[in-house]
């Protein structure tokens, strides 16, 4: 919430009031021949509040601007329902103002309210209305507040505020907008009523903002803003099963069938998103003058045409491993080799209409030297295969899904293509090349000898780094990376200090980071693969030839987090400077420490996990 205050500086409030006070004392018509007045300092409490007070309006008049639910706050001069000091030259006066009413009404008509919620030193003060106001223009506040003063003998006195008024009344306006309506989806990615490929249709919609279940600051409205929103896809009355995912970097919604698309037939995808707001910890549902919003949209599209196969279709593969085209696949990683489809290929094995055919695997070099076949299962969708413990190293394979019947007869449905690694398994490979401790430089770059960086302790490949699939995964064949990299801030006694400095605040939710968070706060994914070149991969030229030598590549950890943390740190410290509570000690370390330089690398993981996360190796790198 966007707090609007108003505020008024009273540079000369004491002055007039004491000078006023010594005007009233010296009157020559209070002056009584023959009697000694009495010295300044011995002046009863009595004495100042004979008539009014001179104290100025604790809010003034201001136009802010207020939301449906909560308006913004008034901010007083003086604590409401509390004593408050009021020094002069002499004396030194006890006040307190109490709050008698407060209104708010459009014309005649009067708006209620739920509660008020007051700050801790009761000078500010924020209301809930009972229901949303529903008109948009100006409403006016009212105001009225008593003023008290305390005796000598401790006891409370009302005071008028001038002589022909007892209490403070003021008035003020608040400026109400309403909420506007919203436009969800943009528009598709393709054109209505196009048929889709039946079995990834892609069904990407572009949105103004991504539905999601946290609260954001919406800067239109001045509010936190909520979106509860359901999807359906329909098909002939029907509701189809599906699941989504939403792209925050191109602010893309993807929807996935659970099934393939039927032939020439019309979809639908219905969208109906609700706005909520958060009150006072309470959630209010946005509204304008006709009732609740709902934003409601409509788009269809149409199956193409869905033909029988003989083979597997490319894109109803969900995932595969062994990958296609891999360079340097570590053959004993994982016992089984597999494939995932999306959906049941009807018409792609002989065996589901005659259990006279099997379903194996063929793994043969190219020169054929080398040949085993060994039993495919298929369930649930996917296939699965046992991978040989033999197979060479450094060498191209074929790799053959195919069925065979008693007569012997062959249907191969699915081939790839691989080429072995020179190592067994990835922690083999990362204990062989072991990291390094001294001096290196980035592979393909070319320094002097006093030109060479230091790394410190980090993980080096020196020989055979990783191929394009496992640093890059393959889009068009649907693969996510193999190598994932993260931080571990846990074992490491430097990002404590940073913690403390820098992320604590964030936590705390006395400051927040907004940019460069791309690799998170704190910036756990900010440490990649950096390998020269990793864009090997195995192509027609190799197989053609069953030539694939070995690659002049080598690799390292870039971790840059700490730039990170400068950048993080730079914008809190900026924040800091300007933040309201100067007295936090948060805030204060922030402006008045100068930031940490590491003496050493921090401990960071790296994870080797295989398509459909079914495996995943990890390697601990602790300097």
């Amino acid at each position: 919430m966007t707090r609007i205050q108003f505020k008024i500086i009273y540079p000369i409030l004491f002055s007039l009031l004491f000078a006023s006070i010594l005007l009233y004392s010296c009157k020559e018509d209070d002056v009584q021949p023959n009697v000694v007045q009495p010295k300044e300092e011995e002046k009863a409490v009595e004495d100042f509040i004979d008539y009014y007070s001179l104290l100025s309006y604790p809010i003034v008049s201001s136009q802010p601007t207020g939301s449906q639910f909560l308006l913004p706050e008034l901010v007083f001069a003086y604590p409401i329902d509390s004593a408050f000091e009021v020094e002069t030259d002499t004396s030194t006066l006890t006040y307190k103002f109490e709050m008698l009413d407060f209104s708010l009404s459009f014309f005649d008509q009067i708006q209620e309210f739920d509660r008020d919620v007051w700050s801790n030193t009761k000078d500010t003060l924020t209301l809930l209305p009972s229901s949303p106001l529903q008109r948009e223009g100006t409403y006016l506040g009212e105001i009225k507040l008593q003023l008290y003063v305390q005796d000598d003998n401790e006891q409370w006195i009302a005071v008028n505020h001038t002589k022909t008024s007892k209490r403070y009344e003021q008035y003020f306006n608040y400026s109400i907008s309403p909420v506007v309506h919203f436009q969800l989806v943009k528009g598709m990615h393709f054109l209505e009523d196009r048929a889709l490929n039946p079995y990834r249709p892609n069904i990407l919609f572009d949105l103004y903002f991504i539905p999601v279940d946290t609260f954001y600051w919406d800067e239109q409205l001045d509010i936190e803003v909520r979106h509860e929103y359901s999807i359906k896809i329909m098909q002939d009355g029907r509701e189809v099963a599906f699941d989504y995912e939403i792209h925050e970097k191109d602010m893309q919604l993807e929807v996935t069938l659970d099934e393939a698309l039927c032939e020439s037939c019309t979809y639908s995808l219905d969208i109906e998103l609700a706005y909520f707001t958060r009150v006072f910890g309470e959630e209010k549902q946005l509204e304008d003058p006709t009732g609740p919003i709902v934003d409601e949209n409509s788009y269809t599209f149409v199956g193409g045409e869905n033909q029988l196969s003989d083979q597997i279709i490319a894109d109803n593969i969900d995932y595969q491993y062994p990958v296609d085209r891999q360079y340097t696949f570590l053959t004993k990683e994982y016992p089984y080799g597999y494939l995932k489809l999306l959906y049941h290929q009807e018409g792609l094995l002989n065996s589901d209409s005659d259990p006279s055919w099997a379903t194996q695997v063929r793994i043969s070099s190219l020169d054929d030297t080398y040949s085993k076949t060994v039993p495919l299962t298929y369930e649930n969708l996917t296939f699965q295969y046992e991978m040989p413990d033999d197979l060479a190293k450094e060498t191209i394979h074929k790799i053959e899904f195919l069925e065979s019947s008693q007569d012997g007869q062959e249907s191969v449905f699915h081939t790839l293509h691989i080429r072995t690694s020179l190592y067994d398994t990835f922690l083999e490979k990362i204990e062989d090349n072991g990291p390094s401790d001294g001096y290196w430089q980035y592979p393909g770059e070319k320094y002097d000898e006093y030109e060479l960086r230091r790394f410190g302790n980090n993980l080096i490949i020196k020989e055979e780094a990783f191929d394009w699939v496992e640093v890059k995964g393959n889009e068009k064949n649907h693969v996510n990376p193999f190598l994932i990299l993260t931080n571990d801030f846990d074992d490491s006694s430097y990002y404590q200090k940073i913690y403390d400095l820098v992320y604590k605040v964030v936590e705390l939710g006395l400051l927040t980071i907004e940019e460069n968070t791309e690799d998170g706060v704190p910036p756990l994914d900010a440490v990649y693969w950096w390998g020269y070149p990793y864009s090997f991969i195995l192509n027609d030229e190799h197989i053609q030839n069953n030539f694939a030598p070995r690659e002049d590549s080598e690799g390292t950890v870039s971790n840059l987090t700490y730039s990170y943390f400068v950048k993080h740190f730079v914008e809190l410290r900026d924040k800091a400077k300007i933040h309201p509570n100067q007295d936090n000690s948060l805030i204060k370390n922030l402006q008045n420490t100068q930031f940490y330089s590491p003496k050493s690398t921090w401990p960071y993981y790296v994870y080797y996990t295989l398509p459909g996360d079914i495996h995943t190796s990890t390697y601990h790198h602790n300097p």
